[in-house]
Formats: C-alpha cells, sequence, structure tokens
C-alpha cells in the first residue's frame, strides 16, 4: 500500500505507480540489482526526481533519481541496493518522496514494500524468565529449520542492548533437519521490558544469515519457575 497525503485523484495515481521490481529479495545475497519502476497515470509529461530513505544498516545506488515521463509512460530506472549484516525475513517498506517539478514542486510520499526471503533457514522462537535464588535471566530457545538443499554448520547468537550476548553453534544440520538452540540474557523484566532480543543466525563459511527479534514487555508478563539451562 502507498501512503499520500491528499485525495487529489492524481496524486493517489502518481503514488500508486511506483514499485521496485523485482520486490522479493534473498537474503543470502546482500547486493541487489533492481529497478524503479513507474508509470505516468496522467496526460501531461511528469519531470522531477525520486529520493529512496535507505532503513538503517541499507545503501542505495543512487539514492536519488531523475524522472522524466511522458503521458502513460512506463520507465524502469535501474539502482543497486545493499545491506550490511543478517536482517529479518521479512516485509518491510521503503520509504522516500516523488518531487515533480510540473505540478508546482508537489512533493508525495512513497511506501514501497520488500520481502526478505531465506530459501535456507526458518526461524521461530520464544522466551520466558527464569529464576534462582536472588537472581534471574531471560531463557530464549530458538528453533532453526534447514530448509534448503545442503548441510549447514551455524552459529547462533542472542543480544540485547547493554546486555552482554550469548552464542551457541550448530553442526552439521540437514536439509529438512529441526534443532532448538537454548541461550539466555541475565536480567529479569525489569530490566529488559521494552528491549529487543536479537536473535542472530549465520553459516560459517556460508552466505546465509537471518535475524529473529523479539521485544520483550513489562514487569506483568508470568515468571517462569526456577529450570536448568538446556545446552
Amino acid at each position: 500500500p502507498k501512503i499520500v497525503t491528499s485525495i487529489d485523484p492524481m496524486t493517489i495515481g502518481i503514488a500508486s505507480s511506483i514499485a521496485l521490481v523485482p520486490n522479493r529479495l534473498d537474503l543470502a545475497r546482500r547486493e541487489h540489482e533492481v529497478r524503479l519502476r513507474f508509470r505516468n497515470p496522467g496526460s501531461r509529461r511528469l519531470n522531477g526526481r525520486v529520493e529512496l530513505l535507505p532503513p538503517d544498516g541499507w545503501r542505495f545506488d543512487p539514492s536519488v533519481l531523475s524522472l522524466s515521463v511522458g503521458p502513460r509512460e512506463l520507465v524502469e530506472l535501474p539502482l543497486r541496493l545493499c545491506w550490511s549484516g543478517p536482517q529479518p525475513a521479512e516485509e518491510i517498506a521503503i520509504s522516500g518522496t516523488i518531487e515533480l517539478e510540473s505540478r508546482d514542486s508537489l512533493v508525495i510520499p512513497i511506501r514501497l514494500p520488500v520481502t526478505l526471503e531465506s530459501d535456507a533457514l526458518h526461524v521461530e522462537a520464544d522466551w520466558d524468565v527464569v529464576r534462582k535464588g536472588s537472581s534471574s535471566f531471560l531463557r530464549v530457545r530458538t528453533t532453526i529449520r534447514n530448509i534448503g538443499d545442503r548441510t549447514m554448520d551455524l552459529n547462533v547468537a542472542v543480544s540485547a542492548p547493554g546486555i552482554l550476548r550469548e552464542q551457541r553453534t550448530v553442526s552439521g544440520l540437514r536439509n529438512g533437519e529441526e534443532v532448538v538452540r537454548t541461550l539466555r540474557l541475565l536480567g529479569d523484566l525489569e530490566t529488559l521490558g521494552g528491549r529487543t532480543v536479537r536473535i542472530e543466525v549465520r553459516e560459517r563459511g556460508g552466505p546465509e544469515s537471518i535475524v529473529y527479534g523479539m521485544t520483550i514487555p513489562g514487569a506483568d508478563v508470568p515468571v517462569a519457575v526456577s529450570a536448568p539451562l538446556d545446552r
């Protein structure tokens, strides 16, 4: 969906006529050649520019593209996008604007949906809080499934802002297999509440990587009974 701030039909038509192609990107590659597709919905030439705002850790080349499109014309403008570090397997929205000289410098906000996906890894996680005497920790159970076509060795790490991260390994995970790794973060809901726990799964010696994020709610969440931590 595209977001606009006016009910002017031409404005809506312009905002809904732009897209990234392809809009499904493989997480195993951190650099992608894509095209910005735009169709002029009106009866006169449109001149201006499109500016895209990269998410954190992303880069567009170029990030500003010139636009000159005749009536009903379809254009595709090439650009390269890349990111650093593992990304979540989810749909995100790339924000930007179209600024048109021919419509009194009208600036139209745009949101371009992009789906990041992995054809090799599927990750899920849940958590609870474990108390042992006067101390407590967040127990994170991470389920990793190999949905690819080859065996993988993996590193699994859990972290949160201001908290020491913990890491586990997975060796020889064959295609179709599933494994659970339990990790922990020291702290209780008072210290971890409101923070985002980040689980990173990276292939050792290979291109696959994926992130799974969980936001921990406040101290009103029930606390688990004391239990040993599975290794």
